[in-house]
């Protein structure tokens, strides 16, 4: 359990730790494939494999997370398909159980509490609409804005030098291991992962990180709010 006494700043990931990583999977698994066999008549499989090939080309670079450079690399608008299952199910854009209750009890509490995504900034507008997560968070970073993404060291220097925050006294809570790996590197104290990301799918197995389910693990007076799973204790990583 987090001694909240030895934290000054929380920095939090916004899909799969704050808003349901469930519509990220389906607009890039489901329709970026749908969209891009169609585009260029090719077969689902096709286009699949392209994307996935991409995907692994620039990995964990910033343009794996730019729609500027999904548009160039599948040839049609990406904002524009963002908008247009957003439009279609817009049940699927969600904060994840207790997570607006979590960043309002951390800021009675006064910590720092900021927003550090990789999300580019036409995807973070769309998931502001449909939840105002901007007005729930004193300070929204995208990676976009420093030229790296989180699994960069410059990012985590870029950061601290403009916005300063003590790494000794700094939990960050991501979904993604590599990213808490580098903040780890670069010298943050306590970091979590977020095993259920997506309320549709399994949960993760955290290797090198504490992990969590829900965010009562870390505020146990959240344990009345609505969870995909009960509360246990805060998981330990897998050895």
């Amino acid at each position: 359990m987090i001694d909240w006494k030895h934290i000054d700043t929380v920095l939090l990931d916004m899909d799969g730790t704050l808003l349901d990583l469930r519509y990220d999977n389906v607009l890039w698994n489901q329709c970026l494939p749908e969209r891009f066999a169609h585009h260029h008549g090719v077969t689902h499989h096709t286009a699949r494999e392209r994307i996935t090939q991409y995907m692994q080309s620039v990995r964990p670079s910033l343009a794996f997370y730019c729609t500027d450079a999904w548009t160039n690399f599948v040839g049609f608008d990406v904002a524009e398909l963002h908008e247009q299952l957003h439009q279609a199910q817009p049940q699927l854009i969600a904060y994840r159980p207790a997570a607006r209750q979590f960043v309002s009890r951390l800021i009675a509490m006064q910590k720092d509490v900021r927003l550090a995504t990789n999300a580019h900034r036409a995807s973070l507008a769309v998931k502001h609409r449909a939840t105002g997560i901007e007005h729930h968070l004193p300070h929204v970073y995208s990676a976009h804005d420093f030229g790296h993404a989180k699994e960069d060291q410059q990012f985590w220097r870029k950061l601290s030098a403009q916005h300063y925050f003590d790494p000794a006294r700094t939990l960050m809570v991501d979904d993604t291991e590599v990213v808490l790996d580098a903040a780890r590197q670069f010298g943050i104290m306590h970091t979590i992962m977020v095993t259920t990301p997506d309320s549709s799918a399994a949960p993760r197995i955290a290797q090198r990180h504490n992990s969590i389910t829900h965010f009562a693990q870390l505020l146990p007076e959240l344990t009345g709010a609505e969870s995909f799973a009960d509360p246990a204790l805060v998981t330990r990583a897998a050895t």
